[in-house]
């Protein structure tokens, strides 16, 4: 039994590693412009707090993240979109999806730089 539940892990940990917002560039955030991380602040939530704080850097905004699947999906607006910063051992891509006419689009967008790492679309 133990060496079924190391096994998973070790699959779950290899596939994520290759799928989606850990693919492409990847950036250490917490390094270098003031962010070094704290003691108090240190372990497997670090990037959660540091969003909910506000203090992830990231070089593309939310507005510029929108920007780029918005070009994907001609007479999409703002408003069609829903979309929110993730950020897993320090790798953060901008995750979300666009329902407009009857098709939903699924999307990953690198944080740092602006690639589109998953994109999927479905009819609704």
């Amino acid at each position: 039994m133990k060496k079924l539940v190391i096994l998973s892990l070790a699959a779950v940990l290899a596939v994520g590693t290759f799928t989606g917002c850990g693919a492409g560039n990847r950036k250490d955030i917490g390094k270098g412009a003031g962010n070094e991380p704290s003691e108090s602040n240190q372990g497997s939530g670090t990037q959660n707090q540091n969003r909910e704080q506000g203090r992830v850097n990231v070089s593309l905004s939310e507005e510029e993240a929108k920007a780029i699947v918005l070009e994907r999906v001609p007479g999409a607006t703002d408003r069609d979109v829903r979309m929110e910063l993730d950020c897993d051992d320090g790798v953060c891509c901008y995750e979300g999806d666009i329902v407009y006419e009857q098709v939903e689009y699924e999307f990953e967008v690198d944080a740092n730089s602006g690639t589109i790492l998953s994109w999927q679309e479905e009819q609704r």
